[in-house]
């Protein structure tokens, strides 16, 4: 039922009740005409089962088992792979609602836990600031006031991270998890400077790999991809690419958003690097330009073993790639070529699975929070596509043919000259 409710994009509610009141979904799962169906909560309790046991693969490769067995998936032959952003179930939090919304978090966790020594500790005001959700409330234009208000809950987050781990606290409150995410958050956006919480600058904070981005899906991460910024994850799908049957999907891989995008370095003593640029030499060379943080190499006892010059307060690193950069010269020539561009349409075939995941089964929003669910939702998607594409091959229906608006279809053709494309009229 899982798999069906992802070939038709259903909800847990309306699955349930199509296995209730449509012929057709009883006579794919086998039930009889008067079979009256579950509760939809069903559907939510058994994806928790079948990650626990890590079985979400299992349903991907029961369809191409199948489809083996049919002679429509051949071991061997062709792939093609690419990938695509996943937004997080989680809302998007700005900066202010990010450490609001994780403090009100941990006050409602510690209100379950300890009511009588949360009512004890807390602040009046904060029962105003913090009783209803960040988006809730307005947050002030003017900078000024905003800062002023990051700092009071930086200080009340503080305060009661202290006060939750102090011998007076009763036992287990170390352990609550919000609590644990909020120690993390406040590391990652305040300090003490003079006894008083201060907002990190920016080049003091973790990297994107690290950052927490909402204090709901804490695996969640936020990335960048060219003009495309997202917080949640990455999803990396395998398909077959033959001419002869149904071009299926056979492996899904569901990470988090940076997990290829670390491009650090870490130095001899285990400090990490935080910037990470490609600049050129005069001579036109493309480089990787590493540089450390000044405060962490000015406490280092061997700064001095890193660099040459008596002033620099920091380690940087140029690194030179010859070998790849003359690989990567050499690829760009040969894509100009018609037999590159050919065995690229191949590969571009995968754009429209993406595309069919996205239009279908709705692959670049998670449905479900944490990483291990949002796995398992894209399992199912590659499921679902798969039945899709292997009724599709056995019905006979013709693939459908690139979108094109009605205005680009009258676009002309662009004549050439010798290969190159002719000039226009000034």
């Amino acid at each position: 039922m899982l798999v069906l409710q992802f070939v038709e994009g259903l909800t847990d509610r309306q699955a349930a009740e199509a296995v209730r009141a449509r012929i057709d979904f009883k006579y794919a799962l086998g039930l009889e005409l008067d079979n009256p169906g579950f509760d939809f909560s069903v559907l939510s309790e058994f994806r928790d089962r079948l990650v626990e046991a890590d079985a979400g693969r299992q349903l991907l490769d029961g369809i191409l088992a199948a489809a083996r067995e049919k002679n429509l998936l051949v071991t061997g032959g062709k792939a093609r792979t690419d990938s695509t952003h996943v937004q997080s179930a989680a809302r998007e939090l700005n900066w202010l609602e990010i450490v609001a919304e994780t403090l009100r978090s941990a006050l409602n966790a510690l209100a379950v836990a300890a009511p009588g020594w949360l009512w004890e500790v807390a602040d009046p005001d904060w029962f105003r600031h913090y009783a209803s959700r960040a988006e809730d409330s307005r947050s002030p234009k003017a900078q000024t006031k905003r800062d002023e208000v990051g700092r009071r809950i930086g200080t009340d987050g503080m305060r009661l991270l202290a006060a939750a781990t102090t011998p007076d606290a009763p036992p287990g409150l170390r352990e609550v998890e919000q609590v644990e995410i909020l120690r993390q958050v406040w590391v990652q956006h305040f300090h003490l400077v003079g006894g008083e919480v201060v907002r990190r600058d920016p080049k003091d904070r973790p990297p994107g790999a690290k950052r927490l981005v909402t204090p709901y899906d804490v695996e969640t991460r936020g990335s960048v991809k060219r003009d495309t910024m997202w917080d949640g994850y990455k999803v990396h799908l395998t398909e077959t690419c033959g001419t002869d049957g149904p071009n299926l999907i056979t492996n899904v891989a569901t990470t988090v958003a940076t997990v290829f995008d670390q491009q650090q370095v870490t130095c001899p003593d285990g400090v990490t690097s935080t910037q990470w640029h490609h600049p050129h030499t005069s001579q036109g060379l493309p480089v990787i330009r590493v540089r450390f943080n000044p405060a962490d190499c000015r406490a280092c006892p061997h700064l001095r073993d890193c660099v040459s010059s008596p002033n620099a307060e920091r380690r940087e690193i140029t690194l030179r790639h010859r070998e790849e950069h003359e690989a990567l010269h050499a690829a760009r020539t040969e894509q100009q070529t018609d037999a590159w561009k050919t065995r690229y349409k191949i590969r571009a075939g995968v754009e429209g699975t993406i595309s069919q995941g996205v239009g279908r089964c709705g692959l670049r929003r998670s449905r479900y929070r944490g990483l291990a669910k949002t796995s398992l939702q894209h399992q199912l998607t590659g499921a679902a596509i798969n039945l899709a594409r292997i009724d599709t091959h056995l019905t006979d229906t013709p693939r459908a043919r690139t979108r094109t608006s009605h205005f680009a279809a009258l676009r002309p053709a662009e004549p050439k000259l010798n290969g190159a494309r002719q000039p226009g009229p000034n």
